[in-house]
């Protein structure tokens, strides 16, 4: 009795150890909710780019911690984001976010996403890095990884590099000198004053 109970020990924590990670998982599902609405669209998407937007809205920003990602970007400007001053620029920062990340999807033609195995993660792990390859018809592969966070039993998105560029630190090199000479109003007001 002893050596089954030790088996079956043995086989339940295999089980844990070869699952997919929950962030994984998470991942794939979006992607193919964002392949599935791009297929089902395809006609709209290079006539209607806000189209694309609506899908990125819709699929992607529900998985990614915008406050995080938005505090990551500011560094220490943050302190000077309060009350609705914060939550106008999470909102602009949001809308920027969604327009650089489906820009590059109103050309899909069939890309596919194979996931890399993720080395290293546990059932306690807090965070992971999950990289991906885009590979498109044409062979060309792009590498997108995805920084994840999580917090209790949910996962989100703190950052994602595309061919190793960081999408957070690309943000924070682009607001630094506005930063620096304007302070956190300037930043929020050219955001606001940029196109829908």
């Amino acid at each position: 009795m002893k050596r089954i109970l030790v088996s079956l020990g043995l086989l339940l924590c295999m089980n844990v150890a070869f699952a997919t990670p929950a962030p994984v998982e998470l991942l794939q599902k979006t992607s193919n909710g964002l392949i599935s609405s791009l297929e089902k669209h395809q006609s709209k998407l290079e006539s209607q780019p806000v189209f694309v937007n609506g899908i990125v809205r819709e699929k992607l920003v529900p998985i990614v911690d915008i406050d995080e990602m938005a505090s990551q970007v500011l560094g220490r400007y943050r302190r000077q984001a309060k009350g609705e001053k914060w939550a106008q620029f999470k909102k602009a920062f949001v809308k920027l976010v969604i327009q650089n990340y489906a820009a590059p999807l109103a050309d899909y033609n069939g890309d596919k996403v194979e996931f890399l195995p993720v080395r290293g993660f546990k059932p306690t792990t807090s965070r992971a890095t999950i990289t991906s390859i885009i590979i498109r018809p044409n062979g060309q592969r792009i590498p997108l990884s995805y920084k994840f966070v999580r917090e209790g039993d949910t996962w989100r998105v703190i950052d994602f590099s595309v061919d190793g560029i960081s999408m957070v630190e690309s943000y924070r090199s682009q607001f630094a000198s506005l930063l620096a000479q304007k302070g956190f109003d300037g930043l929020l007001a050219r955001l606001q004053r940029s196109p829908a």
